[in-house]
């Protein structure tokens, strides 16, 4: 369990969903990608959610209800150091492994990213429907994600793949949405941005629930109408089951910050397409 806390706390778990999910695009698109591929890709979404953690303990002074707020907060400068370590490696391979259509593209999600922290961090205007914090993360990741696959595969995305890609990207906002609905009271106490204190517990878990209905709808769409691969559906309804389950029970999923696990946890099913 020790164990697992310190894979949860540097966003490990994240990150290893990330690569299950580029495994199930690339498949998705009947391409291979190379490991540097995989590599890179890894060290970015390192790099992202590092610096959200970092500026999430600089914003509360280690006072936050978040526990890795306050590791980020209290252990900064060692943290610092390894995240500029990091950076300048994933930067050296960008540019001399990457193809050069596939940095141009690249730099689209990466600048939005930066948007995303800065304006997490500091936008506070009246019009609150310019940063839906939760829409932001689900846009640059699932760009993030298919971008590489979809350039390698030719730069053409038929009917199927769209409706996966769509099926993908419902599931990605629906996690977003459940960590933002089980953390609402953190999120109060320090002052974070989230949809759930724009829209109310109740309306935040209906969107939710609506979100993976219309992801699970669209898959077997795709399944019924397009002669779509089991092992490309069959993925994306468990994920999607997973998550409609988190959400129906936040007596159990909320004790020992459960959702998150398996919310996370859930992710790495992307990798039952290699079935095939």
């Amino acid at each position: 369990m020790k164990l697992f806390y310190i894979i949860r706390l540097f966003s490990l778990d994240i990150v290893a969903g990330a690569l299950a999910a580029l495994v199930f695009a690339a498949s998705v698109m009947e391409i291979e990608l190379k490991l540097s591929y995989y590599l890179i890709m890894a060290l970015t979404v390192w790099l992202i959610y590092t610096a959200d953690h970092l500026m999430d303990g600089a914003k509360t002074r280690g006072k936050s209800g978040s526990e890795t707020a306050n590791f980020f907060h209290t252990y900064k400068i060692p943290v610092i150091l390894v995240f500029l370590i990091v950076l300048v490696l994933d930067f050296r391979l960008i540019v001399y492994i990457l193809d050069e259509k596939i940095v141009q593209f690249g730099m689209g999600p990466g600048i939005a990213a930066v948007i995303y922290l800065l304006m997490n961090r500091y936008y506070d205007g009246a019009q609150k429907w310019l940063f839906i914090k939760e829409l932001w993360v689900a846009i640059i990741y699932t760009l993030a994600i298919w971008g590489g696959p979809v350039i390698f595969g030719g730069d053409t995305v038929n009917a199927l793949q769209m409706m996966v890609i769509a099926s993908f990207g419902l599931i990605v906002l629906a996690n977003v949405l459940i960590y933002s609905i089980y953390e609402r009271e953190s999120d109060i106490r320090d002052n974070n941005k989230s949809i759930v204190r724009d829209l109310g517990l109740t309306a935040a878990v209906n969107v939710a629930t609506l979100v993976l209905t219309i992801s699970m709808l669209t898959a077997l769409t795709a399944y019924m109408l397009l002669d779509a691969s089991l092992t490309i559906i069959l993925p994306l309804l468990l994920i999607s089951a997973s998550m409609l389950l988190i959400l129906s029970f936040p007596g159990i999923f909320s004790k020992g910050k459960r959702y998150g696990i398996f919310a996370d946890l859930a992710l790495l099913l992307f990798l039952l397409v290699l079935i095939g």
